[in-house]
């Protein structure tokens, strides 16, 4: 069985995950601010030496594709494709919101919102439904603004995802009628291990990963120069 290195970069907790063949995969995060760059290698580094292994012994990369922290996704991806540069093994990615429901375990028919935070009052979301102890999404992904989310929002239902830190009050105060649960902080940021997991049980909710345009983060909005490019008036003509 092939040796498999998985990365969650998305979030402001960096997750790394390595698998030795059969054994149980060992994960480290790093958490507070997005250092990924200066903390990725060397956390995957440190994990590869206790299983005794080296980067040319991993077969298979996984990788979180976002939505997400731009600076973060770009930072995984830029990693992944340095590997796939050196050596052509196959590459899978999963969405972060669909990691994030996974840290959830909770009852049959309960439905979850995952809410990240995207920036300038945006919030990708997505729902989910339990059905037969896994996580079904409904529907794609959404880029809704709090009251938004707060519309979307069913009586009961759970809400998970780093949006929560900064949106919590203006949520309950846009749907005190909702009685939503929020989960706790640990479960709100996106697993390498989880991806390992997907794996090894043939989750379709892990894609193969092959065409140039695979390698670029799923952003799901325009980043702020690119927007303020898109609404900027148009050069005058003499």
């Amino acid at each position: 069985m092939s040796n498999i290195l998985a990365l969650e970069t998305s979030s402001h907790v960096l997750s790394v995950a390595v698998q030795k063949g059969r054994l149980k995969p060992l994960e480290t995060r790093v958490g507070g601010t997005l250092r990924h760059a200066e903390c990725l290698l060397p956390a995957a580094d440190r994990l590869l030496k206790r299983l005794k292994l080296k980067p040319a012994d991993i077969g298979i990369c996984l990788l979180g594709v976002g939505p997400g922290s731009f600076t973060g996704l770009r930072v995984g991806f830029a990693t992944v494709k340095g590997i796939l540069r050196a050596r052509k093994i196959p590459c899978y990615g999963g969405l972060s919101l669909d990691l994030i429901a996974e840290n959830a375990v909770l009852p049959e028919k309960s439905r979850l919102a995952v809410c990240l935070d995207g920036g300038r009052e945006k919030l990708f979301v997505r729902f989910y439904s339990r059905v037969k102890g896994a996580w079904k999404a409904k529907g794609r992904v959404q880029v809704l603004n709090c009251a938004g989310l707060a519309a979307a929002l069913q009586p009961g239902d759970y809400v998970s995802g780093d949006a929560l830190r900064r949106n919590s009050e203006a949520l309950h105060a846009a749907a005190p009628e909702k009685n939503w649960t929020a989960l706790s902080e640990k479960d709100w940021y996106p697993k390498a291990a989880t991806l390992i997991r997907w794996l090894n049980k043939k989750k379709p909710a892990l894609r193969r990963l092959e065409k140039a345009a695979d390698f670029v983060p799923k952003y799901f909005r325009l980043s702020e120069p690119e927007e303020r490019k898109k609404h900027a008036p148009a050069a005058a003509v003499c």
